[in-house]
């Protein structure tokens, strides 16, 4: 398993902070991803991708909030 590490793209907000999110998949840093952010699938960017045996239930409980999965991998190269 893989989590990404991505900037968010938020119509009216601001977002100066990554969210995790986690793929089966490996991504490049860089390429953009369709994540689902407040109920809304919404376009991020990838900032940094660690691959992880650790399960999700540790990795949400030390991060303090539940990983969603990426809903999509937009890109195969970086922008």
């Amino acid at each position: 398993m893989y989590l990404l590490e991505c900037y968010i793209e938020h119509p009216v907000r601001s977002i100066d902070q990554t969210f995790t999110y986690y793929s089966n998949e490996p991504a490049l840093p860089g390429v953009r991803v369709l994540v689902d952010f407040n109920h809304r699938s919404i376009m991020g960017f990838v900032e940094h991708v660690t691959e992880t045996e650790e399960s999700l239930e540790a990795i949400s409980a030390r991060i303090g909030y539940p990983i969603k999965p990426v809903e999509e991998i937009l890109d195969q190269e970086p922008l």
